[in-house]
């Protein structure tokens, strides 16, 4: 079972590389991809965590991203033992660094059993986070 929560270590690096590919398209405007969803571990108590994301982005130039990339990068970065902000900064590091869009927000939501053992309904998302980065000329 400790396998399963330190997958991301192991196939980070062979995941990243999806996102140097990139197809021509003409189209330039906003691209959504929705329903990520992640497990993880709290690195501090080591129980099971949930992640959901959403990504926006606009292309640069004429390339863009296969949709199951990006969805890709997320599972494998997040099933790291990693605090929820730093698989948040990232993944946006990585996602601006390989595919240079024009812009992109990225939102994402975490639910932590750590919380549920200390009281906090199974429910609530504790964690929302929101950015939008620009690429500069």
């Amino acid at each position: 079972m400790v396998n399963y929560y330190y997958r991301g270590v192991e196939m980070k690096q062979s995941v990243l590389e999806e996102l140097d590919t990139t197809f021509l398209s003409s189209y330039s405007g906003e691209i959504t991809l929705t329903g990520f969803e992640a497990e993880g571990l709290c690195p501090h108590h080591f129980l099971p965590t949930h992640y959901t994301a959403t990504l926006t982005y606009v292309p640069s130039g004429n390339k863009m991203i296969g949709t199951s990339k990006a969805y890709m990068v997320f599972r494998a970065i997040a099933a790291q033992p990693l605090l929820m902000e730093d698989i948040f900064e990232e993944f946006c590091s990585e996602f601006r660094e390989r595919v240079k869009p024009r812009c992109f927000t990225f939102e994402m939501r975490g639910k932590y059993e750590c919380n549920h053992k200390d009281g906090v309904s199974r429910d609530a998302e504790v964690v929302l986070y929101r950015n939008w980065f620009s690429k500069r000329s």
